[in-house]
C-alpha cells in the first residue's frame, strides 16, 4: 500500500505545503538512495518485466518540477532524510540532512515542496489522471486540502467501473477508448492505428500486461511500435467482434 499526504507544513525538514508519497518496502540504505535518486540509467527494475519503470528517470521526476526534494528511509531501525538537488551542472546531488532511530517499520518516503497554492489542483488533476485504477492507493489530507481525487474501485468515488474482464474495463466516466497499462493509463493515438475511431466509440480501458507495448523511456506515453501498433490493433478488434456477437445474441433473443 502507498500513501499520498498533504502536509501544510513539515517541521523536520522546515518546509511549507508538500505532496509526500509513503511506501512500506524494505527501505534504502544510504548507498541505494545515492544509486536510485542521482545516477541516471539506475534502477531495481532493470530486468523486471512486471513493473513500471526501469530505466532509472522516474526517482529523479521530481527536479522536473522543483530545484530540491526530499527523501525520508526508514531502514533498519534508522531514520535518515536525504536532500536531493541539482546544481548549475544539472546533476543530482544528495546531502543527508537529519538522522533519528525509529521503530517505525522499514520504507521510503519521497516529500516534494509546493512551489504555488495554485499547484495543489495540479497535483489533484494528475493523480485522478494517472492514478485512477490504483486500489492500494490511501490518501491523508489529500481530499481535504487538495480536492477530490478520482478511484475507480472506492466505494464512494463518482467514478466507478460498470464491468471488468481480462481484456477490458468498461466505466461511466463517459471518455473515449484509453489503454490501461498494468494499472497505468494512457491515451489512444489512433492516427496511429488501423481500427477506426468512429467504429470504436466506448467509455473504455483497454488493458494490457506490462512489457506487452512498447513504452518511450520516460512512461509517459505509448510507442507505437509496429509490434505495439499490431497488439492494439488485434485487441480492439477482438473486443469488436465479441462486443457484436453479444449483441446479436441479445437481439434475437
Amino acid at each position: 500500500t502507498v500513501c499520498i499526504e498533504y502536509v501544510e507544513r513539515n517541521i523536520i525538514l522546515g518546509i511549507d505545503e508538500c505532496i509526500m508519497f509513503h511506501d512500506h518496502g524494505c527501505g534504502l540504505s544510504e548507498e541505494r538512495v545515492a544509486n536510485v535518486f542521482t545516477t541516471f540509467g539506475a534502477s531495481t527494475k532493470r530486468n523486471n518485466n512486471y513493473e513500471i519503470g526501469g530505466f532509472g528517470l522516474g526517482a529523479k521526476s521530481p527536479l522536473a518540477y522543483t530545484e530540491t526534494f526530499y527523501v525520508s528511509s526508514r531502514h533498519n531501525g534508522t531514520e535518515t532524510y536525504f536532500m536531493l538537488y541539482r546544481n548549475n551542472d544539472n546533476v543530482p546531488h544528495m546531502d543527508q540532512v537529519y538522522q533519528t532511530s525509529t521503530e517505525e517499520k522499514n520504507g521510503s518516503t519521497v516529500i516534494v515542496p509546493i512551489q504555488d497554492r495554485y499547484d495543489k489542483s495540479k497535483f489533484r488533476d494528475a493523480i485522478s489522471d494517472q492514478l485512477c485504477f490504483f486500489d492500494n492507493i490511501v490518501f491523508k489530507n489529500v481530499i481535504e486540502a487538495v480536492g477530490v481525487v478520482n478511484q475507480y474501485y472506492a466505494k464512494n468515488s463518482p467514478r466507478r467501473v460498470v464491468m471488468e474482464t481480462e481484456d477490458y474495463v468498461l466505466t461511466n466516466n463517459g471518455k473515449n477508448v484509453e489503454l490501461l497499462v498494468g494499472k497505468v493509463v494512457y491515451p489512444l493515438n489512433w492516427d496511429q492505428l488501423e481500427a477506426d475511431e468512429y467504429e470504436n466509440k466506448a467509455s473504455m480501458c483497454i488493458k494490457f500486461e506490462i512489457g506487452v507495448l512498447d513504452l518511450v523511456p520516460s512512461r509517459e506515453s505509448i510507442r507505437y511500435t509496429p509490434k505495439t501498433i499490431a497488439a492494439i490493433d488485434a485487441k480492439i478488434n477482438a473486443i469488436r467482434t465479441i462486443f457484436v456477437k453479444e449483441v446479436a445474441e441479445q437481439y434475437a433473443a
